[in-house]
Order: structure tokens, then sequence, then C-alpha cells
């Protein structure tokens, strides 16, 4: 943990140091070259064009000291300042210090399946450090404000061929890797970027043999030109874990909800990872395109996944016709499943909307539509990807003691997805992924005997009533 008296005259020389032996041995690639670069070679002035986990500080000439990260915050840091002192490390082990927490606040993000959203925790002293954020250090203060927009324009003006070499390049950095591998679209993306296919350890876990998405995924295994090490849940396995005070304590200490976190955490107990990276294709829905994965499709004369098709419609409706940036910001930042219909401020959020809107219309470069595709991406990365799927993978990852890559988890893959998106808007919005999507049938076979949806699985159940438990033993005390 990085502990210093934010005072003392060698805090920046300090700190730098202490990032430096956190980051320095980490991958990054430069956007514009698509070249692994070193950490020392990440300035101000290019930070926005490197994929790959950083923090880095910089000094300015009146003492003002910046600290930046990659751009969607995949660094999982938070921090807190009591008494002159800089507390800084990931944000689970930071909570692990942190007093006075908000139990209440956890038991009610529990109990209505939500999360904190933006930079605050749980803790009222300790804040995250999320994406398209620098904190700027003065004094005795820290300032949470956007991402300099000096020259975002480049950033959108890299072309197909640059971004698609540069995920080539980052995700070719990690020689010893296994990748969390469900044979869908994000996973064989990853997986065809691979220079060597054979040479990586591919994983895939069922966790719910009732829910029809997972059977759909074990036939693509199966139909799969690579060796894919299959962990056979049984179903008593699994709800004997959920009902056990491991768990119980798992899931109040992650200070989030995400019905992901059983599955993750036996995945990886039960998968015996020796390797040093674990890839997974988490955070390509937030990044990638609009709405939910869920695709539309037919079972005979019977529509599926209609609400997702509408939850896309809605949002494409957003990106067009909602020309006021403030409140496309909040309707994507407050929205709960896709119904974008709350618009109203969140504190300290606020403050934080207010400088980036004036920032970015100032940015006589960018056209007005991408202009609300940045505004889509930042509200997206610091609202539901600060605090689910994402995070609960970091977590089980701090308590297992493993490292964890989201190599479409970037800007770079917004990017790449933005330009298909533009040139097939039509098909985008009815198969999401529609550029790299395996399955694009519009008509499929029901699965016979299998659950539509996975709130009706017996696994799920298990799963509701120990929520229901947690929340009423919550209420004794």
């Amino acid at each position: 943990m990085i502990n210093l008296k934010i005072t003392a005259p060698t805090f920046f020389d300090e700190l730098n140091e202490n990032l430096h032996t956190i980051f320095d041995s980490q991958y990054y690639v430069d956007l514009r070259s698509s070249n692994k670069i070193e950490y020392s070679d990440i300035d101000y002035k290019n930070y926005k064009y490197i994929i790959g986990k950083f923090i880095k500080c910089f000094k300015e000439t009146d003492g003002e000291i910046i600290m930046v990260q990659d751009l969607m915050g995949n660094s999982g840091y938070a921090y807190y300042l009591e008494n002159e002192i800089f507390k800084f490390d990931e944000e689970f082990k930071i909570y692990s210090f942190g007093e006075n927490s908000n139990d209440e606040l956890s038991v009610d993000i529990i109990k209505n399946s939500s999360f904190v959203k933006g930079s605050s925790s749980v803790f009222p002293l300790i804040k995250r450090f999320i994406g398209f954020s620098e904190l700027k250090i003065k004094g005795q203060k820290i300032f949470e404000t956007p991402i300099s927009l000096t020259d975002i324009d480049k950033l959108f003006s890299l072309n197909r061929k640059s971004l698609n070499n540069s995920l080539k390049s980052y995700v070719n950095c990690f020689e010893s890797k296994a990748i969390l591998f469900s044979g869908g679209s994000d996973s064989n993306f990853i997986k065809n970027l691979l220079i060597n296919q054979q040479k990586t350890r591919y994983i895939f876990s069922i966790v719910d043999k009732e829910y029809e998405s997972n059977i759909v995924d074990l036939e693509n295994i199966k139909k799969s030109n690579i060796k894919v090490d299959l962990i056979d849940l049984d179903e008593q396995e699994v709800a004997d874990f959920i009902n056990s005070s491991l768990f119980k304590d798992l899931i109040f200490n992650f200070k989030g909800y995400s019905n992901s976190l059983f599955q993750f955490y036996l995945t990886i107990c039960k998968g015996k990872i020796k390797e040093d990276f674990i890839l997974s294709g988490q955070g390509a829905d937030t990044v990638g395109y609009l709405g939910p994965s869920e695709k539309f499709y037919f079972n005979g004369f019977f529509p599926r996944s209609v609400m997702s098709l509408l939850s896309r419609l809605r949002i494409f409706y957003l990106i067009l016709f909602k020309d006021n940036l403030e409140e496309l910001y909040w309707y994507i930042f407050n929205d709960i499943n896709y119904k974008f219909i709350d618009k109203k401020r969140s504190i300290p959020e606020y403050n934080f909307v207010n400088r980036l809107i004036r920032d970015i219309n100032q940015q006589n470069r960018i056209s007005y539509l991408d202009k609300k595709f940045l505004i889509l991406i930042i509200a997206k990365t610091r609202s539901f990807g600060s605090g689910s799927d994402i995070k609960s993978f970091q977590y089980v990852c701090f308590k297992l003691n493993k490292k964890i890559i989201f190599p479409l988890n970037n800007f770079c893959f917004f990017l790449l997805s933005l330009i298909f998106l533009k040139e097939k808007s039509f098909k985008s919005i009815l198969f999401p992924k529609y550029w790299y999507a395996n399955d694009k049938r519009f008509f499929r076979k029901r699965i016979r005997k299998a659950k539509k949806s996975i709130k009706k699985t017996k696994i799920t159940q298990i799963y509701k009533n120990l929520i229901k438990d947690i929340i009423k033993n919550y209420k004794k005390l």
C-alpha cells in the first residue's frame, strides 16, 4: 500500500517511485503505432493513447501533482486522505483498512441488486479512482477532474487496421495466460487475436446446467477446434458453496452486487490456474455496443429477447435524438435495466459532469455525434462499468491472488466497435457485436428442458434465498 504524508517535501518523489515499482513490469501498447512501450515512456501528452493497466503521476511547475491512468480505469485503485496521510492501493485492499463502513448501504445494494456508481464507496472517506478521471493534488487537498480532452479528436481518427493491430499486439504481450473461454463471440474474438493459440490454456465452467445460455455455450465449446478444460460443477457442490459462511462473507465484503461472484470464484478455484494471467472478455458488453448483449431471435414463430432489442432501440434513440449532452449523461449513468428514464443529478458526480460537458463542448474538431458516443462510453464506464461484473472479477482475483486482464475493456475496442456500428447500424442493433459475432442466425431451436431465464433456475433460487437470509439477519442486529 502507498502510505505517504501528503505535505512532506518528498511526497511526489516517493509516490512516483511507488507507482514505478507497481506498474513498471506490466505491458502497454500505444494505439498510434500498435507497438509495445515501456511504463517510463508514458507521459501526460500520450497517456490517452495507451492500453494496459497503469497509473502515473506528474508534477506541474506550480507544484500541483496530477495522477492519470488508462482511460477505462482498469487498475481498480482507490484512495483516502486523513490527517495528511494519503493511502492508495487496489480498491479491495483499501477497504480492509476502511472505517465506519455504511453497512446499511451495503445491505441496500445487495437487496436491490445494485452497486455504488461514480467515485464514491460505502466508506465515507474512501474514494475510487475510476475511468475517465484524473486526480489533482495540491497542498492538503485532492480533486477528481475529467480527463484532459486535448487532442481527443485524434483518437477518433484512428483507422480500423491500426486499432485491430493494437489489440492484437496487447493480447499477445501475455505469454503465460489462461482464457475464460465460453466459445461465444467475446472469448472467440480474443482467441482469434492470438498469434499462437495452442500455447494458451482455455477454461470453461458450467455452473448452472438448467440455464439455456450455459447449454448453448457448452455446445459451442464442443464444436471448437481447440482443447478446452471443462470444469463441470455438480449442482449440490454449487449449492453448498452458496450457502457457506465463506460465500456470505464474500458477498458482504464485496460492497456491491454481481450474480457472477459465486460462478467466477468456483471457476478460479476449481480450475487450478497456474498461469500468470487470466484473460476475460468481460467489459465487451459495456464498451462495445448499445444495450444488453442478448440477441433478438425466434424459436419457430416465437420471438425471444424482445426486451433486449427494445433496450438497444431506446439507447439508439437517445444517441440520435437527445441533443442535451448533460441529460444524455444522466440517463445513461442512472440507468437500471436499460430503461433510461432517470435524469436526476447525483452528487458528487454532478461536479464531474459539469466540468466534463463544458470541456466536450469546447472540442470543435469532434462531430456532435461522436461527442454523444463519448458521453455514452464515459457514463457507462463510471456507472455500470465501475460496479458490476468487472469489479467482481477483480475482487475474486484479489482474494485468490490472481492477475486478471480484460483485453476488450479499453478505448481501442470501443473505437473499433464504433466504426462498425456506424457502418452497419441496423444490423448492429438486431445482432449485438454483429461485426465479430459467431452466430448471426435469426432463428434458433429451443433447447428442451432448459430454463430460458437464469432467474428461474434452482441455483439462482438458492442464491436469492441466501440474499434474503443476509438481509433478514442484518435487520435483527
